[in-house]
């Protein structure tokens, strides 16, 4: 996969790809969240690294209650934040992470934590 340059202020959102927001709907919380997810994760590590300009506005476009929900899931099993990242970016099929989540946890699994979208 190429590198992106990411602007933690435009965020992650404009950088997946078209078939990955059709999929899941453009406006739709999921995608927004993931991209909040991504935005946090790569200003916190600029925090670290002392990069990171305490007045910079971060490029998000969700709620916590649904960033978390995201984080929890990858927690549950990181090759579910593996192949996100990789379909969001269009590197992975389009439908692969509903699959990982059906197979790890159990058929129209993902189906329904994707409901509480």
């Amino acid at each position: 996969m190429a590198n992106i340059p990411i602007d933690i202020e435009e965020g992650f959102l404009v950088h997946w790809c078209e078939e990955f927001l059709h999929y899941y709907g453009g406006n739709a919380e999921f995608p927004r969240a993931l991209s909040d997810l991504y935005t946090i994760k790569v200003a916190k590590m600029m925090e670290r690294k002392g990069d990171f300009d305490p007045d910079t506005k971060l490029g998000l476009f969700s709620c916590d209650a649904a960033v978390n929900s995201i984080r929890d899931l990858i927690i549950e099993n990181e090759d579910v934040g593996k192949i996100l990242y990789k379909e969001a970016f269009g590197t992975a099929p389009i439908g692969v992470t509903r699959s990982l989540v059906d197979g790890k946890f159990g058929n129209g699994m993902f189906n329904q934590w994707l409901s509480y979208f």
